[in-house]
């Protein structure tokens, strides 16, 4: 049987607002990252100068199983420190020593 991975919209879900809010105060630094590569656009455009032999073989894959094989406690870690280094009075998202929270409201991950 073949494998495969469920795609799921999270459009009028309980979390697609926070989704976006996190989405908006990560994707500056996502976008910094050497290995960020937009869209496909974005990717003939980093590698239209390159020399690439002949014999070269250009190989694409998929990620299986992505989101399921995520470390959260890595990834909140990681935005812990991004927060941390780049402070921003104005960004209603905060850590605690336990928690992830927006603004004045429920606590989201306690780790």
């Amino acid at each position: 049987m073949l494998e495969g991975r469920p795609i799921v919209s999270d459009i009028s879900s309980e979390s697609e607002h926070v989704s976006e809010l996190l989405d908006h105060y990560l994707q500056p630094f996502a976008m910094t990252n050497f290995s960020y590569i937009r869209d496909s656009y974005d990717f003939i455009e980093k590698i239209k100068d390159l020399s690439i032999p002949a014999d070269a073989l250009l190989i694409t894959g998929d990620v299986r199983a992505l989101y399921t094989n995520m470390h959260i406690d890595l990834i909140l870690s990681s935005v812990r420190e991004v927060f941390e280094e780049f402070p921003d009075p104005q960004r209603p998202l905060r850590f605690s020593s336990s928690s992830f929270q927006v603004g004045q409201g429920a606590c989201l991950i306690a780790p």
